[in-house]
C-alpha cells in the first residue's frame, strides 16, 4: 500500500517533469518480468532431474534387492514346483503361471539395476523393451494367478471366464503397445536413460488396477455365494484372507501408480522420472504378493481336509458349522462307551 500511494504522489507532483516522473516510478514500482517464486520447483531443471534421478535410483535398487531376497530363499519351492508340472490342467496352469511371473520379474529388476548403473553407455533401447516386455508380461501373470483362483471358485463358469478374460487380454495388449512405442536413449548429462515415453503407461496403469479389483470382487463374491457351506474349513479363510490382503496391496501400490499417470502428468504435467519412480515398488510388491499367496495355497494339496475345532467368533455366525458337528459326535462316542 504505501509503494502505491507514493506513486500515486508523484504522478500528482505539479513540480516535476513528466520524464522524471516516469524514471521513478521505474525505479520504485517492482518488475515483474522472468519473476518466479522462490518456493516453486522447477520440475524441468538440469539440477531437479539430476535429484531426482538419484533417488530414483534408490528406490529401484531398494526393491531389486527385496525381490532378488526373495527369489534366492523361494528356489527350493521353484524346484518342486518344477518337479510336479504334469498333473491336473488347472494345476498345471496355476504353476506356469507361478513360475512365468517370478522369472519375468526377476529379469525386470535385473534391467532395472543395469538402467541405474549408468557406469557407462549401452544401447536404452533394447534394455528398456525388455524392462516393459518382462515387467508388462510378469504382472499379467500375477493377474493371471487371480484369474484362476477366481474361475477355480466359480467352478470354471463359462460366462464368468468371458467376462474377466478382456481384463488380463487388455493388459497384454498394453504391454505390447508400450514395448512398441516406447522410446529412449542415453543421456550424458546425468549418465542415465532417457524416459522419453514414459506417460504412454499410464493405460497399463489402468487395465491393471480394474482388472484386479474386478477380480478380487468375484473371487469375494464368489466364496459368500458358492463356498458357504466350506466356511467351516481352514482354506475358506485363507482365500478370504488372501482377498483381502491383496485388495490391501493393489490399493496401497496401484492406485498411487495411477494416481501418479493421471494426476501428476495430465494435470500438474511434471516430468517422465516421477511416472517411473513408481513402477518398480509396484511391480516387485504385486508380484511378491501373488506369488507368495500361490505357495501358501499350494502347502493345502499335501494337508488333511479338516474343520476348525474352535468355537465360533460372534463376528463371523454359521462358520464352524462342521466344526460343531464333529465335536458333537466326538463327545457322543467317548460318552458311549461309559454307559455300557
Amino acid at each position: 500500500m504505501g509503494l502505491h500511494a507514493t506513486a500515486w504522489a508523484i504522478v500528482h507532483s505539479g513540480g516535476e517533469s513528466s520524464a522524471r516522473t516516469k524514471t521513478t516510478l521505474e525505479a520504485r514500482l517492482p518488475r515483474f518480468d522472468n519473476f518466479q517464486d522462490p518456493h516453486m520447483i522447477d520440475w524441468t531443471s538440469s539440477s531437479t532431474l539430476y535429484s531426482q534421478t538419484a533417488s530414483l535410483q534408490k528406490v529401484t535398487l531398494s526393491f531389486a534387492g527385496i525381490y532378488f531376497y526373495e527369489f534366492a530363499s523361494s528356489l527350493p519351492h521353484d524346484w518342486e514346483v518344477v518337479k510336479k508340472l504334469r498333473g491336473k490342467p488347472t494345476t498345471l496352469i496355476g504353476n506356469a503361471l507361478y513360475l512365468l511371473c517370478r522369472y519375468l520379474i526377476f529379469m525386470t529388476c535385473v534391467c532395472s539395476c543395469l538402467l541405474a548403473s549408468g557406469y557407462r553407455e549401452f544401447s536404452c533401447q533394447a534394455l528398456l523393451k525388455t524392462h516393459n516386455t518382462s515387467a508388462g508380461f510378469g504382472i499379467a501373470c500375477a493377474s493371471g494367478l487371480l484369474f484362476v483362483r477366481a474361475c477355480i471358485i466359480w467352478k470354471w463358469n463359462r460366462w464368468v471366464i468371458a467376462f474377466l478374460s478382456p481384463f488380463l487380454a487388455a493388459v497384454c495388449g498394453c504391454t505390447i503397445q508400450i514395448t512398441v512405442l516406447f522410446t529412449s536413449s542415453f543421456d550424458p548429462k546425468i549418465g542415465q536413460c532417457t524416459l522419453t515415453s514414459a506417460i504412454i503407461d499410464r493405460s497399463l496403469c489402468v487395465a491393471l488396477f480394474s482388472g484386479d479389483i474386478t477380480l478380487l470382487a468375484f473371487i469375494f463374491i464368489g466364496l459368500q455365494r458358492g463356498w458357504q457351506g466350506a466356511r467351516g474349513f481352514p482354506l475358506w479363510f485363507t482365500l478370504w484372507n488372501q482377498g483381502l490382503l491383496y485388495f490391501a496391496l493393489a490399493v496401497m501400490v496401484e492406485a498411487p501408480l495411477v494416481a501418479s499417470s493421471f494426476l501428476i502428468f495430465l494435470m500438474l504435467d511434471l516430468n517422465e522420472i516421477m511416472n517411473a519412480m513408481f513402477v518398480v515398488p509396484a511391480v516387485v510388491m504385486m508380484a511378491t504378493g501373488a506369488t507368495r499367496f500361490h505357495r501358501t495355497l499350494s502347502g493345502y494339496s499335501n494337508r488333511p481336509v479338516l474343520p476348525y475345532k474352535i468355537s465360533a467368533h460372534s463376528a463371523e455366525p454359521n462358520s464352524y458349522e462342521l466344526a460343531n458337528i464333529v465335536d458333537r459326535r466326538a463327545r457322543g462316542a467317548s460318552v458311549n462307551p461309559e454307559r455300557h
